[in-house]
């Protein structure tokens, strides 16, 4: 984003709108999930790995997903700037988004409830934030019509 300070001015004005409105709701409706077993057992090296991602990131304030909303945002500013990424780069960003926005639910820290709050929530920032580049885009589209 280097190449492209007013697209990362943007994503910064989305991260800091929708990370910051997420702590704020958290601390007026504290909330988690309790989706994680009482008795787990370490047994080999990927159930070694989860209980270090669980003991450091434990199921509170979790809705919405801070987690989908920074992917969201990632993605964003990633078809916002027209300068800073291929093609091939943008293919591998997207999809690292997608499984990160996915592990959250299958490693149990989130339930679908938490993303599909989080894309909701993520929904009128991001028009707020990229109105304009929305606007253009929609002419653009508009005027590749009337060829």
């Amino acid at each position: 984003m280097i190449k492209d300070a007013d697209a990362f001015k943007r994503w910064m004005y989305y991260t800091i709108i929708t990370l910051s409105a997420t702590l704020v709701f958290d601390v007026i409706i504290p909330n988690g999930q309790h989706l994680r077993p009482q008795n787990f057992e370490v047994t080999n090296l990927s159930t070694w790995i989860l209980s270090i991602v669980w003991g450091a990131d434990t199921p509170t304030n979790v809705f919405p997903s801070m987690h989908v909303l920074g992917c969201i945002g990632n993605v964003a500013a990633l078809y916002d700037s027209r300068k800073t990424f291929s093609r091939q780069w943008r293919i591998i960003i997207v999809i690292l988004c997608i499984l990160c926005s996915a592990s959250t639910v299958l490693v149990k820290q989130h339930a679908m409830i938490d993303t599909v709050g989080a894309v909701v929530f993520a929904i009128p920032i991001l028009i707020l934030v990229y109105r304009k580049q929305i606007a253009v885009d929609i002419k653009k589209a508009a005027s590749c019509l009337h060829l």
